[in-house]
């Protein structure tokens, strides 16, 4: 019975020491990607970045770096894919906006996308100045602050400074709110499962989740569509000009 201190001890340090070394590896073998890069064996780099997501090392880098190794393959389905995925994370990067701009550029789709309301465009490019836990970690502070101020307007009623520490408590109270819903939308962005992109040379989107339903549009490699619904393998999916239709999940990747 004495010995169960020092077991969990050396339990605890054999999971810290298997936990170290699985880092020290995918370090090393995203450094090892990078000098593949370096060295133009553009296929060799891919796929050791690929094993690197495979083995759930996802990250930023890995993403925007096996999109730039599949972009000198010219395969640009999987650059878009891989560039799209990077944003995702990180939507405000100039280098992986940049790239992913000239991997658009090489696809045959052109696509006019419908207009967008003011105010959602402005939401929408906040929410994308920081990352979900980012915004979480302000909201919690600021209703924190907002919290506190109320907690001082009830235990010291004869406050002097009373009327500016209720307007700040308030003020507090609606930032709080606004960082929520910030919070909510950019974890919302960076979880969500419905977009992707065509992976197929061509694909004919349907009238219906069937193959004998009547052709509505066809999309090509490359194009990023939104997804509707899923019904038995089939996307109802929509453009950016607005049209919809149904496709085959295999046709594409999820972003």
């Amino acid at each position: 019975m004495r010995l169960w201190p020092a077991t969990l001890l050396v339990l605890v340090c054999a999971i810290f020491s298997v936990s170290v070394g699985q880092a020290q590896s995918a370090d090393d073998l995203f450094e090892r990607a990078n000098a593949l890069y370096g060295e133009e064996q553009y296929a060799e780099a891919a796929a050791l970045y690929d094993s690197l997501l495979q083995a759930g090392n996802t990250s930023v880098e890995v993403y925007f770096n096996l999109g730039n190794a599949n972009y000198k393959l010219n395969n640009i389905p999987a650059a878009i894919l891989n560039y799209e995925r990077a944003r995702k994370l990180e939507p405000s990067d100039p280098d992986i906006v940049h790239n992913l701009h000239l991997a658009r550029a090489a696809t045959v789709d052109e696509i006019d996308e419908l207009p967008q309301l003011f105010l959602w465009t402005w939401i929408e490019a906040l929410r994308d100045l920081f990352r979900a836990d980012t915004w979480t970690i302000t909201f919690l502070i600021s209703l924190w602050l907002a919290g506190l101020g109320f907690v001082v307007l009830l235990l010291f009623k004869n406050f002097g400074a009373r009327r500016p520490v209720m307007f700040l408590a308030i003020l507090l109270t609606c930032t709080s709110l606004l960082l929520g819903f910030l919070a909510f939308e950019r974890h919302q962005a960076e979880t969500g499962r419905n977009a992707a992109i065509i992976l197929s040379p061509s694909v004919y989107v349907k009238s219906a989740p069937q193959s004998a339903g009547k052709d509505v549009f066809i999309l090509h490699e490359g194009t990023r569509v939104e997804i509707l619904d899923e019904l038995e393998g089939w996307y109802r999916i929509r453009i950016a000009n607005g049209q919809v239709g149904w496709s085959r999940a295999e046709t594409m990747a999820v972003i």
